[in-house]
């Protein structure tokens, strides 16, 4: 589906400029993705409820398995998969998804971090 690949591309382009200005191995621990299905923003096609949402992380998954070349920011192929650092795709997935989230949600929102900061 060519509106599924291009938002893909957006999306992996965005990652991958991230991972790319970082240079590191541990930046994959810093990117994670969220929604704003409150109507503030318009969502991306064709993830535009929570029902086709649901389809992102295999798309993401699958792009992972077969990256493929990402010009809106001069990236080949070769360095998408230098710069996924040995990672399966599955891992790169639940990071992104959700692990990086709820690993920073641990970290910041428990009781004995949030009374140091009282």
């Amino acid at each position: 589906d060519e509106i599924r690949d291009v938002t893909i591309a957006l999306i992996m382009s965005n990652i991958f400029h991230f991972q790319r200005a970082v240079g590191k191995k541990a930046a994959w621990d810093c990117i994670s993705l969220g929604t704003d299905m409150d109507g503030i923003i318009e969502a991306l096609p064709p993830y535009t409820n929570y029902t086709s949402l649901k389809l992102l992380p295999i798309h993401m998954r699958q792009f992972f398995h077969r990256p493929f070349d990402l010009p809106g920011i001069g990236m080949t192929k070769g360095e998408v998969k230098n710069l996924m650092y040995n990672f399966s795709p599955e891992e790169l997935t639940e990071k992104i998804c959700s692990g990086n989230a709820l690993s920073f949600l641990e970290r910041y929102y428990n009781e004995g971090y949030l009374m140091r900061r009282v």
